[in-house]
């Protein structure tokens, strides 16, 4: 007999249950899914560049601090999930996967669009304090140009 396993995350099927008990991918999808990560313009040449220093765990920090920094967490544990497929039992996949995990549940990833709502309220910010200087002045010269 075959043991069927998540093809998503690798958890062993668990009979009389509909989804996987670990990330929850129904069991009717186990065959369609597509476990390969979609391409990203960032971090699939930063991944690739890790081949070479594998090894180092600095080179994983540095990758991991990238992806946390452009918003991509998921899309960097999808690149480490795929390896731990190819290679069961990876060290620095495992160490990767679960430093993830931390960055995100403790609240140290940075989110997605953090610097473009900083920049937003910012320009915001500029156009209001702008405004109520213009009406400043507005009502300062009526009143000077009235005596």
């Amino acid at each position: 007999m075959v043991e069927l396993s998540c093809p998503k995350c690798g958890t062993a099927a668990t009979p009389d249950y509909d989804a996987c008990t670990r990330c929850g991918l129904a069991v009717a999808r186990w065959a369609t899914f597509d476990a390969a990560p979609p391409a990203h313009p960032v971090l699939d040449a930063a991944f690739a560049a890790l081949d070479d220093r594998w090894s180092e765990t600095a080179a994983h920090d540095g990758f991991l601090q990238l992806a946390s920094s452009i918003g991509s967490l998921d899309a960097a544990a999808a690149r480490y999930q795929a390896r731990l497929r190819e290679r069961p039992g990876d060290r620095a996949s495992e160490r990767a996967l679960a430093q993830i995990v931390l960055l995100v549940t403790h609240g140290q990833a940075a989110a997605p669009n953090d610097s473009a709502r900083v920049v937003k309220v910012v320009y915001y910010l500029g156009v209001v304090v702008g405004i109520a200087l213009f009406a400043s002045v507005t009502v300062l010269l009526v009143h000077v140009l009235r005596r």
